[in-house]
């Protein structure tokens, strides 16, 4: 499973491939960037900074960031539980 620098899984995104091919192929440049006036997801440009491949290697993680830019239409529960996917996927598999 290809999955984001967060843990996201790729495939499971309706603009993978259409409007994005991951934040690895695009540079952390992902399709709802544009869509919110930045350039680059702060997710992706945070790990770069720190030198790691994915947030899974991290000793800050879960952080703000990942608060931050929380789906504003999960409920809280949904969002724990994703947190909880990714945090598994990426000490799992890793950002594939």
């Amino acid at each position: 499973m290809k999955c984001c620098v967060c843990g996201l899984s790729c495939e499971c995104c309706g603009h993978y491939s259409v409007e994005c091919g991951g934040c690895k192929a695009v540079r952390g440049a992902v399709y709802w960037t544009a869509y919110c006036g930045m350039k680059c997801c702060p997710i992706y440009a945070c790990a770069k900074e720190k030198g790691l491949d994915h947030c899974g290697q991290c000793r800050d993680l879960p952080c703000a960031i990942w608060d931050r830019l929380r789906d504003p239409d999960e409920t809280p529960e949904q969002t724990e539980k994703s947190i909880a996917e990714r945090l598994r996927r990426l000490r799992d598999e890793g950002a594939k």
